[in-house]
């Protein structure tokens, strides 16, 4: 069941609000509804037993009509109990979609249980720096996709987004589409949701649909399928004519249970495959009945659409039939009734036959059918960020390389409230960004937020800035680096070891961003400034553009020389009442302001009357 609930025109904090509200609504109502449909079912049961037990006493018509009528008033109300039911769960589900971009918009998305965390690796050339996964993760963030796949399909563009500006231009147009549609895309998000728990491995049912270890081949599929109803007439014709019908019937009853113990044990295995796929059926069933409800109009989602309706039947329907089967030989749950069945109609065979004949119609299809509804949870998750925050800019792509231009550029983790927001730009080959600042006034924020802004252009999703130009740009960053005690590696040895990758991507001829946090912190000051000054001529002349951060002041004397596309700017600090205030805007030229020792007094290591010494000196 499917409710649309599209509201007028208004602010996405409004829209959720309202969907919620609406949907949370609807389930109360359904909850009403379904415990009075539950105490008529109990009425009915009672109904049957008081009027089975007058009829089995005397037979009275009375008693046989309550019964009927009865058995008759259960059936009807148990088929729509599990309607309503399932209409409530995903009234319920729905609302708690709506929460979750309730908790996205106020930030409070950092409480979400699925975080990424498990994909954390201090190795790649960004990830960890930027934030990208782990908790308060731009994964964490964007993350809608409910399948172990869908994550893992989202998880792989992150770590890497697409390099040609024309797969990242169809990103662009597919993420746009999908962004205008909220309906749609919460529907498919609450399929999800509600076989979450109750998936299996979409590799394991691609390696069922596949395979081709049929237990039965044409002849003996023929034989177990046709058998039985020749039994059963030999059956009829025993019941009313007698011999020698009766001798033929127990002679075929015989050789069918022969038949059936034959194939015993590959029936088992087959069919205890199929039933570990079965609950996973029914969650893309309900995926897929929803993707097919939408016609694309970006080359990426039409090509998708064309997938959901490929083949004799749609996705979701072959889907549907094949749980059916799986369905079918649950009864071998039931031993009492499993043997009578088997020998009577060869029960196995006759669903695994089809079972069979099913795969062999649909599973080169199932491949595909998987790997795009995925891809289409992953899709829905980058569509958020443009509904979400609607002032945001889609990147415009350009081809002279390198190119960074922003205005207005906030990093997009920091809420509304607390996000600044700079500008930058980057047009000459080997340009270089040397950021200097005081302790805390913003230079790594800045850093990171022009590495996620550029992973977020690749991806092919709005930015959080007014205006973003950019060439597609491979990011490299040197940022957080650890001891590592296990392979006795220092954090200065580290921080060489993310430079060297650096260095070695630029040498490749890669067009790369690079961004040095605290270039060479780990290492005294003389070694640090010659160090520092090495690398990042060498990385200009290779043509590497990139942002570095310093206290070493003397390192952006490197701007200086005017045949060098070297930049300085800073962050600084001001003080009001004796309080320290960042404004965190970026500035031209080199930081002429300190804070360490106010710093130091603020959380008691020194003495005031030594710091305020000290900053005397400083300002003098």
């Amino acid at each position: 069941m499917r409710y649309d609930a599209r509201m007028p025109a208004q602010s996405p904090s409004a829209t959720y609000q309202s969907r919620f509200q609406l949907f949370q609504a609807t389930a109360l109502r359904l909850a009403s509804v379904n415990r009075r449909i539950a105490n008529a079912r109990l009425t009915a049961a009672l109904v049957i037993v008081v009027g089975g037990f007058f009829w089995w006493q005397g037979g009275s018509p009375s008693a046989v009509a309550a019964t009927l009528i009865g058995v008759a008033a259960f059936a009807v109300l148990m088929v729509v109990h599990e309607r309503r039911i399932g209409a409530q769960r995903l009234a319920e589900t729905l609302a708690a979609v709506n929460e979750a971009g309730i908790a996205r918009l106020e930030h409070r998305w950092i409480g979400f249980t699925v975080d990424g965390g498990e994909r954390l690796d201090a190795e790649h050339r960004y990830a960890q720096d930027l934030d990208i996964f782990g908790r308060g993760s731009v994964f964490q963030w964007i993350n809608a996709a409910h399948t172990a796949e869908g994550r893992t399909r989202l998880a792989s563009w992150l770590a890497e987004p697409p390099l040609d500006p024309t797969e990242i231009r169809r990103r662009q147009a597919s993420v746009a589409e999908l962004a205008n549609e909220l309906e749609w895309r919460q529907q498919f998000e609450a399929a999800a949701l509600l076989g979450v728990g109750r998936e299996r491995s979409a590799r394991e049912l691609v390696e069922w649909s596949s395979a081709r270890d049929d237990v039965y081949g044409r002849f003996s599929a023929t034989l177990y399928r046709f058998l039985p109803l020749v039994t059963v007439g030999v059956l009829v014709a025993a019941w009313f004519l007698g011999d020698p019908w009766s001798g033929l019937a127990v002679f075929l009853l015989i050789l069918q249970f022969f038949l059936w113990t034959f194939k015993a044990k590959a029936n088992y295995h087959f069919a205890e495959r199929l039933q570990k796929e079965r609950d996973g059926l029914g969650m893309y069933e309900a995926m897929l009945a929803v993707a097919e409800g939408r016609e694309g109009r970006a080359f990426e989602l039409r090509d998708m659409a064309w997938a959901f309706n490929d083949g004799e039947s749609r996705p979701s329907a072959a889907l549907h039939g094949l749980k059916r089967l799986a369905d079918w030989l649950e009864v071998r749950r039931q031993p009492l009734i499993h043997l009578p069945l088997n020998i009577l109609f060869l029960w196995d065979a006759r669903w695994i036959v089809a079972a069979e004949r099913w795969r062999r119609k649909n599973g080169a299809f199932v491949p595909r059918w998987l790997d795009d509804l995925f891809t289409l949870e992953a899709l829905s998750s980058l569509a958020h960020i443009g509904w979400e925050h609607p002032h945001w800019t889609m990147p415009e792509l350009v081809d002279e390389k390198p190119c960074i231009e922003a205005e207005g550029m906030g990093h997009p983790l920091l809420p509304d409230e607390r996000r600044v927001t700079n500008d930058v730009r980057i047009d000459r080959q080997g340009e270089v960004f040397i950021v200097t600042g005081s302790n805390m006034s913003g230079k790594s924020t800045f850093l990171r937020t022009v590495g996620i802004n550029m992973i977020l252009a690749r991806l092919g999703t709005p930015v959080c800035a007014k205006k973003f130009r950019v060439s597609p740009l491979r990011v490299y960053t040197s940022m957080r680096n650890a001891d590592n005690l296990e392979k006795s590696i220092s954090s200065f040895y580290a921080e060489l070891l993310r430079v060297k990758l650096i260095v070695e991507a630029a040498k490749r001829g890669e067009e790369i961003l690079f961004l040095v946090d605290e270039i060479f912190r780990g290492t005294n000051s003389a070694d640090r400034h010659t160090g520092a000054e090495a690398v990042i001529r060498r990385l200009s002349d290779m043509g590497a553009v990139g942002l570095v951060s310093t206290h070493d002041l003397d390192l952006a004397s490197l701007a200086d020389d005017a045949e060098r596309p070297f930049v300085s700017c800073h962050f600084a600090e001001h003080y009001e009442n004796g309080e320290l205030r960042f404004d965190y805007r970026l500035q031209p030229g080199v930081a002429t302001t300190r804070n360490a020792m106010h710093l130091m007094r603020m959380v008691g290591i020194v003495e005031g009357a030594q710091a305020e010494s000290q900053e005397e000196g400083e300002a003098s």
